[in-house]
C-alpha cells in the first residue's frame, strides 16, 4: 500500500512541476513578445563614413597632427574625414587607448583592432566629424 501511495504522490508532483513550468514559459513568452523593442530596417546613412562633405572645412594632415592634447583637442582622420573626439575619450570602451590614434589616420589602427569594423562604430565616429 505504501508503494502505491508513493507512486501516486510522485506522479502528482511530476504533473505539478510540468504544469508550473509550462505556465511560467507561457507567461515569460507573453511578456517578451509584448515588451521587446520593435526594430525597423535601418535607413541608409546619406553620407558614408569618411566621405568628403563639401560644406565642411578642409584640414591637412599637418593640422590634424597638431591636435594630440586635451588643450588643443584630440583630432584624428579616417578616409577623407577629420574628427574631433575630445569629448568622446571618456566614453570610449577601450578607455584612453583611443588617444594612440590622436593626430593620425585611423586606418592603420583599425587594421589591428578589427572590432571597429561595425556600422554603429562608424555612426559614432560621424557624430564627431568637423571637416575633410
Amino acid at each position: 500500500m505504501r508503494s502505491r501511495f508513493t507512486f501516486l504522490f510522485r506522479q502528482k508532483r511530476k504533473l505539478q512541476i510540468i504544469t508550473t513550468s509550462l505556465t511560467g514559459g507561457l507567461v515569460a513568452g507573453y511578456i517578451f513578445s509584448k515588451y521587446k523593442p520593435i526594430v525597423h530596417a535601418e535607413a541608409d546613412i546619406s553620407v558614408k563614413v569618411g566621405e568628403r562633405i563639401s560644406t565642411l572645412p578642409t584640414y591637412s594632415m599637418t593640422e590634424v597632427a597638431k591636435h594630440t592634447t586635451a588643450e588643443k583637442g584630440y583630432w584624428l582622420a579616417y578616409k577623407d574625414g577629420v574628427y574631433d573626439i575630445t569629448s568622446y575619450v571618456e566614453n570610449h570602451p577601450g578607455g584612453k587607448m583611443v588617444l594612440r590614434s590622436a593626430g593620425k589616420a585611423l586606418e592603420a589602427c583599425w587594421k589591428i583592432f578589427t572590432m571597429h569594423d561595425m556600422d554603429h562604430v562608424y555612426e559614432i565616429l560621424e557624430e564627431y566629424r568637423i571637416g575633410n
